[in-house]
């Protein structure tokens, strides 16, 4: 039980730290912008607060993955990856739609010259893609279970 309860810490820290470096690159044409004037101090402040959240967010998915396969739940392991997998629960749903939008509207604004949008369409893929692979992958699905009924509580996600 408790090492259920660590699984899902490391995963909500790492759906945290996803979302503060996916919402640094909004901030980008800020810095860059103020970096002119300020001897580009708020470039290397937002450059250090983007890495250190990939740091973190990726070292607390490997740490949470690391500890799903020592559980050994072999019954969530035969499922796919979550890259290839869509539609696994409610929240998956709502993620994989919002992937979709994400990407036509990157295509789209590829092709509009000098778009601060583009920046926002590049957030909103950057966390889609993230939430995508948590939401429907193993370790999220070993999080969700109810010790007390032994298998996944989709419904209350």
């Amino acid at each position: 039980m408790r090492k259920i309860k660590r699984i899902k810490n490391l995963l909500h820290t790492a759906m945290i730290f996803i979302s503060v470096y996916s919402v640094s690159i909004l901030f980008m044409p800020l810095a860059s912008d103020l970096s002119s004037k300020t001897h580009r101090i708020s470039t290397i402040i937002l450059g250090l607060i983007f890495w250190a959240s990939v740091v973190i967010a990726y070292s607390s998915m490997f740490m949470a993955n690391k500890k799903r396969k020592e559980l050994g739940y072999e019954k969530h392991s035969k499922s796919r990856l979550g890259i290839f997998s869509f539609f696994s629960n409610v929240l998956a749903t709502v993620v994989d739609f919002l992937l979709f939008v994400s990407v036509v509207l990157f295509v789209v604004l590829l092709f509009v010259p000098n778009n601060r949008l583009m920046y926002v369409a590049l957030f909103m893929l950057v966390w889609s893609i993230n939430f995508h692979c948590i939401l429907n992958g193993k370790t999220y699905a070993v999080s969700k279970i109810d010790l007390n009924r032994g298998e996944g509580n989709n419904e209350k996600n």
